[in-house]
């Protein structure tokens, strides 16, 4: 039961976070306070859902501990994202920068964690894990673009998370618990 759910949780976030990402990119015009408050909201249920993937099955899941601490970020940065002022919409390329890269070394921590149990394809994780560091490290460095670039890198980013979602639902499945 614990695995099904888990696997539901991790289907949904995959689904809900290339959903706002696809968005995000049809409606690069819109403002940061818009995007802040959807991606508000696909973050923090992202959040909840890694929270209660931890809570239901830490001594299954490879890399529990960093699912919960993803979990708990991912709900901090949702509050403020969710919070709705001209602070937020200012920050909101750096707080998107450290959300990117820690959930990418994330990605990439677990991807080991399954290469040393054996699972094939753990390189995909590796790969996307580097992918968001990168695109983090960019946000970082470059958080005053033009706010249709940082609409569509934002868009990219989420697919890029949901993708990753994804293949952990995937990979869950091929784990014989």
């Amino acid at each position: 039961m614990k695995r099904k759910l888990n696997q539901f949780l991790w289907l949904i976030s995959g689904i809900l976070l290339i959903f706002v990402g696809v968005i995000t990119m049809i409606f690069p015009s819109d403002t940061f306070h818009v995007i802040s408050m959807i991606i508000g909201i696909a973050v923090l249920l992202t959040g909840i859902f890694n929270i209660l993937v931890y809570m239901t099955a830490k001594n299954t899941v490879f890399g529990a501990g960093w699912v919960l601490i993803e979990g708990i970020i991912d709900c901090i940065v949702a509050v403020f994202l969710l919070c709705g002022n001209m602070i937020v919409a200012e920050a909101l390329p750096f707080i998107f920068a450290m959300w990117i890269i820690f959930t990418g070394a994330a990605r990439a921590i677990t991807a080991f964690e399954l290469k040393n149990a054996g699972i094939l394809g753990w390189g995909w994780l590796v790969l996307t894990g580097i992918a968001g560091m990168v695109f983090g490290f960019f946000c970082f460095f470059e958080p005053f673009a033009a706010q249709i670039a940082v609409s569509i890198l934002l868009g990219v980013i989420l697919i890029l998370e949901g993708v990753i979602s994804l293949l952990l639902w995937w990979y869950i499945q091929k784990i014989d618990l």
